[in-house]
């Protein structure tokens, strides 16, 4: 009866000496199957939020496209009124000359809304505002298709928001002479009206004076 006890003991312990691999082995693979599944979860996490961030840098590019072709077009409409004085305002505001202004219109088919926004962000390259910075803003620029200027800035590592804010100052100044201006010649053309109102008033009321004065001269006595 020993015997026989004793063999099912040790069989026993065979059986579960047998049965501590395939236990490990599975924990192993249990591990394993986490693992990965961790792994997808954390790879499918980074893609969704790199998606997220890529719709809003472009929603952002979008929104500084929308601004600063808004400021551009303002710059363009007062150059319509009075061109020279705006050529005038971006010489001075990027120390430019005319011959770079007129380069970029005629060869790089700029308006001076995008001269303004090209010279803004050539200033904060390399080298500044110089022929080989220029260039490589008007091959972006007519690139195919036309590339915006929220791109052109990524694309050439700089921020847009100070050519938006230097485009949007120009044109608010633009604007405020203009208005400035308008103003001056409506006072002038008031003055001269009022001026011309006095003269009228004037002249009626010496016609007036000459009228009641004018009959036959009372006589005192006549002559014989």
């Amino acid at each position: 009866m020993k015997t026989d006890k004793t063999v099912i003991l040790l069989a026993g312990v065979f059986m579960l000496a047998s049965a501590v691999p395939a236990l490990a082995q599975e924990k192993d693979m249990e591990r394993t199957r986490v693992k990965a599944q961790e792994k997808k979860q954390e790879m499918t996490q980074e893609m969704t939020q790199e998606m997220t961030r890529e719709r809003t840098r472009e929603m952002t590019q979008a929104q500084e496209d929308k601004e600063v072709e808004k400021a551009a077009d303002e710059i363009n409409s007062a150059a319509k009124g009075d061109a020279e004085k705006v050529r005038a305002r971006i010489m001075t505001q990027y120390g430019v000359d005319e011959g770079r202004i007129r380069t970029m219109r005629d060869e790089g088919g700029m308006n001076y809304g995008e001269i303004s926004l090209a010279l803004s962000l050539a200033r904060g390259m390399e080298g500044g505002i110089n022929d080989e910075n220029i260039a490589r803003i008007t091959a972006l620029r007519q690139g195919e298709p036309k590339m915006g200027w929220g791109r052109i800035a990524q694309e050439l590592g700089q921020k847009l928001g100070p050519a938006i804010s230097e485009s949007k100052r120009m044109s608010a100044e633009l604007r405020k002479e203009a208005r400035e201006n308008k103003g001056g010649k409506e006072g002038k053309k008031d003055k001269e009206m009022k001026k011309e109102k006095a003269r009228e008033k004037a002249r009626e009321m010496r016609e007036q004076g000459a009228g009641k004065g004018g009959g036959a001269p009372k006589g005192g006595k006549g002559g014989r």
